[in-house]
């Protein structure tokens, strides 16, 4: 898989499906820790689906007769632990930046942004402007 997975469509790699031990979960740590940074989910997700559906993989984590919205939810899961390992805590952050939507990431976290100095943003209920 290819990083650009930020910033496109998402490219199965050979190099990381050899190296993997065969497991969906493996093979999408292996495409995190090869790429530059962290990953938004809907790379992440599109990668998961490609190794299914493209690929062949049997997702080790699936249940029989899980719901898509089950499935979803397990998806995000396994996307948030994989980040957070190899990317830390920020790492919603680092893949803004990397796919050069950081203003919007600030925006949907701080508040609604208005015109000025690109700084001053409209508190959230229950929170200070910041002086």
């Amino acid at each position: 898989m290819s990083q650009s997975a930020n910033r496109g469509k998402v490219v199965i790699n050979p190099e990381h499906v050899r190296d993997s031990d065969g497991t969906v979960r493996n093979v999408l740590t292996l495409w995190s820790c090869r790429a530059d940074c962290a990953v938004q989910y809907n790379a992440f997700q599109a990668a998961y689906f490609a190794l299914i559906r493209e690929l062949g993989f049997s997702d080790e984590g699936a249940v029989e007769e899980e719901n898509a919205a089950a499935r979803q939810t397990r998806i995000r899961a396994m996307y948030q632990e994989i980040q957070t390992e190899l990317w830390g805590p920020d790492f919603r952050a680092q893949a803004a930046l990397a796919s050069g939507s950081a203003v919007g990431a600030v925006a949907s976290t701080q508040g609604e942004v208005v015109e000025g100095s690109g700084t001053d943003a409209v508190p959230r209920d229950g929170e200070e402007a910041l002086e």
